[in-house]
């Protein structure tokens, strides 16, 4: 099981809880520094860093640990920001990731910092498609968490069974497809996530 998320109500209480419940890895979104954090993400920086902190300080003290990632979105007001965050953050998580903003399947057109994507290129099989799957409100199967608009519905789990979903012709289609890189579908066509798009450090 992996969790995402940005830490700012993770007391000790929860963290314990969290800790207790056989996570895989958690990777915590922290997003900027002291100086722009609130900025960027309207939450108190402090009480996130000894959040985090406080989880990381625990989870060593595990037979088990949860491998623990930190990441940070690339924006403009963080931009010059990233290595100081990259040595601050490597000395207590496993890794730290740095990766550029999503146009969410072709959803946003206004992000400029997009068009700088290096290996815009190149394209590759996303993993989205054999390690995730999506649900949305409706109890629709979608076909990634990109499709915010449930454009491609796979089926429904309140009428079918996942494994009969997930061996559909239709899913089946969709999975050769990416697997000769070709991204004509629906939602895979327009988006950036099979790009070469991040870069990861690990410890």
């Amino acid at each position: 099981m992996e969790i995402y998320t940005n830490g700012s109500l993770l007391d000790k209480n929860l963290s314990e809880k969290l800790l207790r419940a056989k996570v895989d890895r958690i990777t915590f979104s922290i997003n900027g520094t002291e100086k722009n954090y609130r900025k960027i993400m309207g939450l108190d920086y402090s009480k996130t860093k000894e959040n985090v902190m406080h989880f990381l300080k625990q989870n060593k003290k595990m037979k088990h640990p949860v491998l623990c990632n930190i990441s940070l979105m690339i924006l403009k007001e963080n931009e010059k920001d990233i290595k100081s965050f990259i040595e601050f953050w490597r000395k207590y998580a496993d890794s730290v990731r740095v990766y550029l903003p999503s146009n969410w399947a072709g959803n946003l057109k206004s992000l400029d910092i997009i068009n700088k994507m290096p290996f815009k290129n190149k394209r590759w099989t996303c993993p989205f498609l054999w390690n995730n799957v999506t649900v949305d409100a409706e109890g629709n199967v979608i076909l990634c968490h990109r499709d915010c608009e449930s454009k491609v519905v796979l089926g429904n789990l309140l009428k079918e069974d996942i494994k009969k979903i997930r061996n559909s012709e239709n899913f089946k289609k969709i999975i050769e497809k990416h697997l000769n890189l070709d991204f004509s579908s629906p939602i895979c066509s327009n988006c950036d996530n099979c790009a070469d798009s991040s870069v990861e450090w690990w410890l």
